[in-house]
């Protein structure tokens, strides 16, 4: 009945967030060795964007606050670490929808052509899921892989994530050079 489709601060918003939306991209074997775009790596403080869950059989559209960070390495691991992001916020059957996750997202990408090609490696074992809709508290789940696509940007300071027109779905700000 309920879950997370992404969850990804790179990803989420990366992840578009996403948080929690799910992303494309190549096999675990042509990641495990490879480099990315100096850009790319470091301590990244994810900004609000949109992601989606799923709420009773239906996609819901949300509203990331933000908060999480990634600590992306030269090799293209990123240790995504939930534990202080802010809520998201959707509306179903006219009714707010909370969602709040907690916990270290293992993510694997590779960058071509403006993409980055994502990889879910899977929630450490203290991650949870929650949601508040109607006053009614919820367990979600996580999902453990997924695969997908974002196109990005990246500058000294910023890292923006595109949709395929081109309209930013996410941000996320360095923290440092180094993850």
């Amino acid at each position: 009945m309920l879950k997370s489709l992404a969850a990804t601060g790179i990803v989420t918003v990366l992840l578009a967030m996403s948080a929690p939306a799910a992303i494309a991209g190549s096999s675990r074997s042509e990641e495990a060795g490879s480099s990315i775009p100096k850009c790319l790596v470091g301590t990244w403080h994810d900004n609000a964007g949109t992601t989606s869950t799923e709420w009773d059989g239906h996609r819901v559209t949300m509203h990331a606050g933000g908060g999480d960070v990634d600590h992306i390495t030269a090799k293209g691991v990123d240790h995504d670490n939930w534990y202080k992001s802010k809520p998201a916020y959707g509306t179903y059957q006219g009714s707010r929808l909370k969602e709040t996750i907690r916990g270290i997202n293992k993510i694997t990408f590779t960058v071509s052509k403006g993409k980055i090609h994502v990889t879910e490696d899977g929630w450490n074992s203290k991650a949870t899921n929650k949601y508040v809709y109607r006053g009614q508290h919820s367990t979600g789940y996580l999902n453990q892989t997924g695969h997908s696509t974002v196109r990005y940007r990246c500058t000294a300071k910023k890292l923006t994530y595109l949709n395929k027109k081109g309209k930013v779905t996410g941000t996320e700000t360095r923290k440092s050079r180094k993850p």
